[in-house]
């Protein structure tokens, strides 16, 4: 019997040690790797391979994987080099998160845009979406916010949290809803005014202006206007030497992506550069929209079937197709982060993915 109960004992023992080694192993250092944590996150999505020349830019059997969900819409990635994590929105959530190896998903701001409490009934009536769309990170570490909600583009103290107005209007008339930006390196600002911040879009009441303008504030402070031809301008890049500027068209029923000729301060001589119409008629998922370019002239659009891959000549190369969909998910906008700059963040709709590519910032 004693021989029993020592048996007992022991064999107790090693269970609370081991109960205990497992309470006190080392938390998850903040430098684990993206390969490290490859395993940490589930398979969503897959790569299409529409060119053999895909396979120089991501590897064709890359893992897309699905970070965080539970979004309404997510919207505006931007990556953060300085702390090392993704700024990105939920445009009719009213919310701004992080994400970061680190700490997972974090809401950063809520609301992010205009609070609706402060508004008037008759404005909430007319209001569709209040939250911020699209960021950009300037040099000076600041966040460049196109507001839905404000009708204006806003620049963001990333530590007070404390917000500036930047550019409010176009020859005293509001903007429709700022959507997605873009600054030169000579400090030129170009961003998107679509109507999809407003409820009813064209026909709204609160719409002043009588387009949908693509614009160019330059850096001493002067508003002029690219494109006012498009019916819905939303995503926008410029080209790593800057001598073109790429705007997607963001309609059912003239779905593209426009390319513009540098033309002394600005651009001009717009082209379709890729149309996607018949992809989109085909039933692939998703209309081109935010769009982020590699420093080699690789550009990622979001589009038909989830982010397209493009080169620097608009041929399409291949698609990141998100989520199980045969048909892919629509992806809003998409960013290039992580240590290296070889990590693709892809907000799409209700989820936040990435995958690894070999076309980087």
């Amino acid at each position: 019997m004693a021989q029993i109960t020592l048996t007992y004992c022991i064999i107790f023992a090693l269970l609370l040690g081991g109960c205990n080694a497992a309470n006190s192993a080392p938390p998850v250092t903040s430098d684990k790797t993206v390969a490290d944590s490859s395993e940490s996150y589930p398979q969503f999505g897959r790569i299409v391979a529409l060119d053999p020349s895909l396979a120089e830019h991501i590897e064709l059997d890359a893992k897309v994987e699905k970070l965080a969900e539970g979004f309404w819409w997510s919207e505006g990635p931007t990556w953060d080099t300085k702390r090392d994590q993704l700024y990105f929105t939920d445009v009719p959530q009213n919310k701004m998160f992080t994400w970061s190896e680190q700490d997972g998903l974090k809401t950063f701001m809520d609301p992010s845009g205009v609070n609706p409490d402060g508004l008037s009934p008759e404005v909430r009536a007319h209001e569709n979406e209040l939250g911020i769309n699209g960021t950009w990170m300037t040099p000076e570490g600041e966040l460049l916010m196109a507001s839905h909600g404000a009708r204006t583009v806003e620049r963001l103290n990333l530590t007070t949290k404390t917000r500036v107005t930047h550019i409010q209007n176009y020859k005293g008339q509001a903007f429709n809803s700022p959507n997605d930006l873009v600054l030169a390196k000579n400090g030129d600002l170009y961003f998107t005014d679509p109507p999809y911040g407003l409820k009813d879009q064209d026909s709204s009441a609160q719409k002043e202006l009588s387009f949908n303008g693509v614009y160019r504030l330059s850096a001493a402070g002067e508003l002029s206007i690219v494109d006012k031809s498009q019916t819905r301008p939303n995503g926008i890049a410029l080209s790593p030497d800057e001598q073109f500027l790429y705007v997607t068209n963001s309609d059912e029923k003239r779905s593209k992506i426009m390319r513009y000729s540098r033309q002394g301060d600005s651009y001009g001589n717009g082209e379709i550069w890729l149309d996607t119409q018949a992809d989109l008629d085909s039933g692939l998922q998703g209309n081109p929209d935010g769009l982020v370019v590699a420093a080699n002239g690789i550009v990622y659009c979001t589009g038909p079937g989830g982010v397209l891959v493009i080169a620097p000549d608009g041929k399409l190369l291949g698609r990141i197709m998100v989520g199980h969909n045969p048909m892919g998910k629509k992806t809003a906008n998409t960013t290039l982060g992580g240590p290296d700059g070889k990590t693709l963040y892809m907000t799409s709709h209700d989820t936040l993915a990435r995958v690894r590519v070999k076309s980087g910032r």
